[in-house]
């Protein structure tokens, strides 16, 4: 058997490996993306972890019951938890692809 013998089922078989390229692509980078999406979603999730309790603090500090010295410790408490914030938002990438952060020129 040669390609001369069937130029026409050689020419079906190379159409078909080109698909099949093309679609083992496609689920390789079907992958890649929600590969991307869960590691973004953590991320997220634990920002919005830190966002709840900044919140309860917040409101913590706004009551009437709440010292100076408690309003500062709180504020502190503030300060770290914006800072975890932050350093989410910077760390979050795939591949070296920051997901969370635009970037700044």
């Amino acid at each position: 058997n040669k390609a001369a013998d069937d130029a026409s089922g050689l020419a079906i078989a190379d159409k078909l490996r080109t698909q099949a390229t093309s679609i083992n692509q496609g689920i390789s980078n079907g992958n890649s993306a929600v590969a991307l999406l869960q590691i973004t979603d953590k991320s997220m999730a634990e920002q919005s972890t830190i966002l709840d309790t900044i919140k309860s603090k917040l409101i913590q500090a706004n009551t009437d019951t709440t010292s100076v010295a408690g309003r500062t410790a709180i504020a502190k408490d503030i300060t770290k938890l914006l800072q975890q914030l932050n350093n989410i938002g910077e760390q979050t990438n795939y591949n070296g692809t920051n997901l969370l952060q635009n970037a700044r020129t």
